[in-house]
């Protein structure tokens, strides 16, 4: 396994003014047209209350996938209670297709708060159980897919430090390399992205392959992600 400087990406401060400016002119990421927004509205930005935010996403009515360490305290490392986690789909600058509050989380038994061994980054996703469920009608989940390869082609959505009030979109990236369940991609990477989904937009219905963790670096650099599909099943039980 080639080494990776790996950074975990989890909550942000919310940048605000001329820094948030400056830091986007130079990104590989595009905002969202404002009449694509509902496309990707099952994207939303997870704000931890007292803790910043990251990014999450609906794939079914009552379930967001996001990462692990997304939902720890940064000074404490214990779990944050679901009832103080908001989940804000579609969010953009203000707005929201619509805004529950987590009920459950569930967390792999494997991930170890603060630790950055290829085991603990293979377990770093969590899933949100809401307490009211987003009827389909108001916001469509995306459907986990299956199967990442090396070479494919693949999108990012995500809300970044440097863009923290709209969704951001990658779609000219792909899978470089992976470990396992671990997927390194050259797709674009900066704080407050923890959570964003690699998307799959091959089938021209996008499904999600996995979920960004961490980046091979510092500031902005390549996003690594856990692929999904037979996560899933195992962070599902977790929550009867």
């Amino acid at each position: 396994m080639r080494h990776l400087g790996v950074v975990l990406i989890a909550l942000a401060s919310f940048a605000t003014g001329a820094v948030a400016q400056s830091a986007a002119t130079d990104s590989a990421r595009a905002l969202v047209a404002e009449d694509d927004q509902a496309r990707w509205s099952a994207i939303g930005r997870i704000n931890v209350a007292g803790q910043g935010f990251c990014t999450g996403t609906l794939i079914s009515e009552r379930l967001v996938v996001t990462v692990a360490h997304c939902l720890f305290g940064q000074r404490t490392g214990r779990a944050i209670a679901a009832d103080r986690i908001h989940f804000l789909a579609g969010y953009r600058i203000g707005a929201y297709a619509a805004h529950r509050i987590g009920s459950r989380v569930a967390v792999s038994p494997d991930y170890r708060h603060g630790e950055t061994t290829g085991a603990v980054i293979a377990a770093d996703l969590a899933l949100i159980e809401l307490a009211e469920p987003i009827a389909p009608d108001v916001v469509a989940p995306i459907q986990v897919d299956c199967c990442a390869a090396l070479g494919d082609p693949v999108t990012t959505l995500s809300y970044g430090m440097d863009r923290p009030e709209a969704l951001s979109r990658q779609g000219d990236c792909a899978i470089v390399a992976r470990y396992g369940p671990i997927l390194v991609t050259d797709c674009e990477a900066t704080p407050g992205v923890s959570g964003a989904p690699l998307i799959n937009e091959a089938s021209g219905v996008p499904g999600i392959l996995g979920v960004i963790v961490a980046m091979d670096g510092r500031i902005r650099a390549d996003a690594i992600a856990v692929e999904l599909s037979d996560r899933l099943a195992a962070l599902k039980t977790l929550l009867r």
